[in-house]
């Protein structure tokens, strides 16, 4: 049994909470029907508008003294029934309204009733439909009907008038709860006269309305009232959509979904699977079932009459599920009276000739040649579905326009993308690529001088797969959807529509050749093709890959897109970008790749102003039964809210006592580790892996595998020295044999019952990209690439290798420098006749450290001999990040972004400061470096830095002193005071240098690198936040897969190499190879830091 309710206060303050949530909402409706007003109604006289600006302001304050009133009450005195007596509402008593006051009962009316009989009674627009129909005309003005009409809504806003002085005024002589039953008459009279002036005023305008033989329905329906107003500003745009989850039609829905006015677009979607129909629920987005290929197509008709606008991005050439469409928009004509808009995805096609590769001879269309274009015949392809569209719009049942793209490329992004559910790639560019990889060379028809139209159909940086290369464009294929439809559905006759509703979509031009020869390019960058040069398509490969499409490949087609560029279409996008993208993707598509191309990172949830979604709920109000559904779960929140203060502070925990939460039914999502099936698959084909190539590869080749490596230990301890083998095998003309990143057991992210393999690995080539991991040397380089181990196994088996143990050659280069050790060890190499070397390690009792290039050179001065030549290798220079790091990174830039900024606007990079805070064992770790005197690690030493570090007198091998003990310390985990400061001073330090070279940059991104998941870390945010970083993003704030999750070291490398700015710890090998590649890339000494 519930506790008693002590007093009435109680009981009405949980009845109050309920009308302030339904106030919210019909400040909502206020807004709209405000902005609906000042929009439309701009001759108005000013006192009406400056009376309906009054009623505004009266009602957003009166909503902000509700809360405050109720948080006062509720929260502030929570459970305390006394105070609920005698709470005190003067302080707001000027500007509530009746409603209220009057408890749970006044709220039968609108608060916005003021403001509905004002607009009525002044407005002579929202007057028209009782105009036309009679009630206004110059022989009724001074009859009985008219005089009684206009008295009731005089006497109606009078009355609420009068309610609300009188009612304010009782407030203030009688402030607390507990007197408010003295309200009982004057509620009561308000109430009574309210209703029944509402009452008298409906009866009579239903009444004559229907009683006028001068009033026909579609006045009626066509009224400009106020209710009519409401519903119309209420109301969602419903916008069906074809193609959704397609190469084009992913890219304009996700536009859709990012649209300034997105929360008024109710967005339906034609998908294939229930699968994707889930998915894309997730977006806020509705779904229907079917396919253009059905044999009943009125799932697509049924869907076009239910939609203001359709974008039709499916099969241009199918004409029944297109004429479905036009069925289900003329039925919409039909009960709406408005044309509906269809914007239909053709093709620049329909204007090509039939050069079959041989001329480039071809006249030039423009968008704006109407009589040209419409005198197309019926037999080209597109137009056995552009005319049908064409003529609806003549017969004035739709505005159809026709958006013509040429070649589309490049590679899509948005929230569709990252779901794993839209198609990444267009047809006619794989469509070649693929018939030339099968070839090994690039492919033309005839003499490839046919020339096409290309956009990009997306903004993002499509060179995904293609280091070098960043996309520049930014207004593309899908915004010219977007822009038209921004200016066709506030006036449909802003731009030209049916005949005159081509919109040609092309950036430049390129011809067949051109494509072959970057295709060509592409395949010897693979190793693929022996020549950079293309040949022709012989007719029998033109046949069995193409078959009968293949002239209209050949074709020239010469277009100009004018009419797009009048509504303000601007593309960007350069044939250095469209050739770019076909290098990219031939490498992804030789490569198998594909298959990691999105993340699943983000949920991509629809949100709403409280405003907005009032207006939304206020429309479900007057819908019907599946509308006034999405009522109830507001209700049944408002009331059992309420019951916290009606039945007081014990219901909660009766609820939780009742329905107790299970954590075993929380439901887990799965986490397993990536299986790379596809990428070892990729490391198994590289071009080098073939027994037949002439010598240095092949079955004569000469390669070196370092087997004496160090494994299962931190990544980047591995990367160092597996880039010097690298390098050593370079210089010895020897082929490096790289193998899988072995994980030190404690470091893997995944627990042992999930992994695939224990200890557990990762191909080399998800974490780095280049030369180490078989990608091509400089072109005319004679070196031998690196292949796999297990081509080594196939080529040099165990009778064909001369072993090389490390303690017959290390013992003599003891305290050798870098260069010494080196130049001996390539000598060995280079001298030996075998064909196969494997160098193993000596026994660890031997020699703790059993490497080529151990712990005691990395971690001494004696490395830096070697830094010339190593960084301006092949091997430093053409190191790459692999494309699932790169991948990741840009999925993860909008953590880089302000709130108020869009993601891409700007390179968060050159404006970030990254530092690496380890935490976790790092105690330890520095106490240990302490304890034997340690100088900085590896690269970390060079002398041109800024901040280096002198290991102090006084301590001896395995002891120190407490001062050296503290000054390590201060280096190597500094305090967070410490850590601001360095920030400071790093920041000051680089703007100030690159001041004086004549830049002018911006560091207000902060990164930080860190390994820690405690509550220090959010502080450290905290105080940085309070510094004045527009941006403070962790590693903890990666949105990872599970491919991402197992490269994650690499990633936050990848973030640091890219960062403006870096400070990173000197003893850290993960900071070591961070600044290696900030050094080749360029980066001024300045910009690297140490605590």
């Amino acid at each position: 049994m519930p506790p008693p309710i002590h007093n009435a206060a109680e009981f009405a303050h949980g009845w109050m909470l309920i009308g302030v949530t339904i106030n919210v909402l019909l400040l909502g409706v206020l807004i709209a029907q405000v902005y609906m007003y000042f929009s439309r109604y701009k001759t108005d006289k000013f006192y009406v508008k400056a009376l309906i600006s009054v009623v505004l302001t009266a009602d957003v304050l009166n909503t902000f003294f509700l809360f405050y009133y109720l948080y006062r009450s509720l929260i502030v005195h929570f459970n305390d029934p006394v105070y609920l007596m005698k709470s005190d509402w003067r302080f707001m008593d000027f500007f509530s309204s009746p409603d209220v006051r009057a408890g749970p009962v006044g709220y039968h009316k609108l608060l916005g009733a003021n403001f509905l009989r004002v607009e009525d009674l002044h407005n002579e627009w929202a007057m028209d439909i009782l105009r036309r129909c009679g009630m206004f005309g110059a022989s009724q003005r001074r009859s009985v009907i008219g005089m009684i009409f206009r008295s009731l809504l005089l006497l109606n806003v009078a009355q609420i008038s009068a309610s609300a002085t009188v009612l304010s005024f009782q407030v203030r002589n009688l402030p607390y709860f507990a007197d408010f039953d003295e309200f009982k008459i004057t509620v009561i009279l308000w109430l009574g006269s309210g209703v029944a002036g509402d009452a008298l005023i409906t009866t009579m305008v239903v009444w004559y309305l229907s009683e006028a033989t001068t009033c026909y329905k579609k006045d009626i329906f066509r009224t400009s009232s106020v209710t009519d107003s409401i519903e119309t500003m209420t109301s969602p745009l419903k916008i069906f959509i074809t193609g959704a989850t397609g190469y084009v039609g992913g890219s304009v829905l996700s536009r859709l979904l990012k649209h300034p006015e997105a929360s008024s677009f109710e967005i339906t979607a034609l998908v294939r699977s229930a699968e994707k129909a889930e998915k894309l629920k997730t977006l806020g987005v509705k779904t229907v079932i079917g396919s253009y290929t059905d044999p009943d197509l009125s799932v697509i008709k049924n869907a076009a009459a239910e939609s203001d606008v359709v974008f039709a991005i499916a099969d241009s050439d199918n004409l029944p599920p297109a004429q479905a469409i036009l069925d289900g928009l003329k039925i919409k004509f039909e009960k709406s009276g408005e044309a509906p808009i269809l914007i239909h995805t053709s093709g620049t096609a329909i204007i090509m000739d039939d050069a079959r590769g041989l001329t480039s001879e071809h006249t030039k269309y423009s968008d704006l040649d109407v009589e040209k274009l419409n005198a197309i015949p019926q037999n080209v392809l597109h137009r056995n579905v552009d005319i049908p569209i064409i003529e609806a719009d003549k017969a004035g049942y739709v505005k159809a326009y026709l958006i013509t793209p040429g070649t589309i490329f490049g590679y899509p992004s948005g929230p569709l993308v990252d779901l794993g559910i839209q198609n990444t790639h267009s047809i006619q560019l794989p469509f070649v690529i693929k018939a030339s990889i099968a070839r090994k060379q690039g492919g033309y028809i005839g003499k490839g001088v046919y020339r096409w139209p290309a956009v990009s159909v997306d903004d993002s940086e499509y060179s995904l797969f293609l280091r070098s290369t960043k996309s520049p464009t930014k207004i593309v294929a899908a915004d010219l959807y977007i822009k038209l439809f921004d200016v066709v559905r506030k006036d449909p006759d802003a731009a030209g529509h049916g005949p005159e509703g081509y919109y040609f979509a092309e950036s430049f031009e390129y011809s067949g050749l051109e494509a072959a020869q970057t295709i060509s390019e592409a395949l010897h960058e693979l190793g693929v093709a022996a020549s950079t040069e293309p040949s022709a398509f012989t007719q029998e490969e033109l046949e069995k890959n193409f078959g009968a499409f293949w002239p209209v490949l050949a074709t020239n087609c010469y277009a100009k897109g004018d009419r797009s560029r009048a509504i303000g279409w601007k593309p960007q996008g350069t044939k250095a970008d469209f050739l770019a993208n076909i290098k990219a993707e031939v490498k992804e598509l030789y490569s198998g790749s594909n298959d990691n191309c999105s993340l699943n990172t983000r949920s991509g949830h629809r949100s709403y102003p409280v405003t907005t979604m009032s207006v939304v709920l206020f429309k479900a109000l007057a819908g019907g039964r599946r509308r006034r559904a999405l009522l109830l779960p507001v209700l049944v929140f408002s009331v059992v809210l309420s019951l916290t203060f009606v039945f007081g502070s014990n219901t909660w925990s009766r609820v939780t006592e009742y329905f107790p939460l299970a954590n075993n039914d929380l439901p887990i999502e799965p986490d397993f580790p990536p299986d790379y099936t596809s990428l070892r698959l990729a490391e198994e084909n590289l071009p080098q892996h073939d027994p037949d190539l002439p010598f240095p590869e092949g079955r004569n080749g000469r390669y070196v595998k370092f087997t004496c490596a160090i494994q299962q230990l931190g990544w980047n301890n591995v990367l160092n020295e597996l880039l010097m083998n690298s390098f050593l095998a370079y210089k010895s003309n020897r082929a490096y044999v790289f193998s899988e990143y072995v994980w030190k057991r404690e470091y893997y992210p995944w627990p042992e019952e999930k992994a695939y393999d224990w200890p557990p690995r990762t191909p080399l080539s998800a974490l780095i990209a280049g030369p180490t991991v078989g990608g091509p040397w400089p072109e005319g380089d004679p070196a031998p690439r690196a292949v796999s181990e297990k081509y080594f196994e196939i080529v040099c088996p165990p009778e064909k290798r001369r072993i090389i143990n490390t303690r017959d050659v290390k013992p003599a280069l003891a305290d050798a420098d870098g260069v010494e050790i080196f130049a001996a060890w390539q000598q060995i190499l280079l001298d030996a006749p075998e064909q196969c070397i494997e160098i193993q390690p000596a026994d660890r009792s031997e020699d703790g450290y059993p490497q080529v290039f151990d712990l005691w050179l990395w971690g001494s001065w004696r490395v830096l001999s070697l830094w010339d030549a190593f960084s301006s290798s092949p091997v430093s220079q053409l190191l790459g990040t692999s494309p699932i790091v790169e991948r990741t990174v840009n999925a993860n830039l909008k953590i880089f972004t302000a709130p108020k900024e869009r993601v891409g606007s700007t390179d968060p990079f050159n404006r970030m400061l990254a530092i690496h805070l380890r935490r976790g064992d790092f105690k330890e770790a520095c106490l240990s470096l302490s304890n034997w005197n340690s100088t900085f690690y590896s690269w970390n030493l060079h002398d041109f830095l800024p901040d280096k570090f002198v290991p102090p007198p006084g301590g001896g091998w395995g002891t120190n002193t407490p001062e050296n003990e503290a000054l390590y310390m201060k280096h190597c985990l500094p305090s967070d005071e410490d850590i601001l400061q360095k920030i400071r001073d790093s920041r000051k330090d680089y703007l100030d240098t690159v001041k004086k070279q004549g830049r002018k940059e911006e560091i207000d991104v902060l990164y930080l690198l860190t390994n820690d998941n405690s509550e220090w870390l959010d502080e450290v945010k905290k105080i940085m936040k309070a510094d004045g970083w527009k941006v403070v993003a962790t590693s903890r704030d990666l949105k990872l897969d599970a491919e991402g999750k197992d490269v994650g070291m690499a990633v936050d490398m990848e973030i640091a190499r890219k960062a403006s700015v870096f400070i990173g710890n000197g003893w850290s090998s993960f900071t070591s190879n961070i600044l290696h590649r900030r050094l080749v890339d360029g980066k001024i000494p300045i910009s690297n830091r140490f605590y």
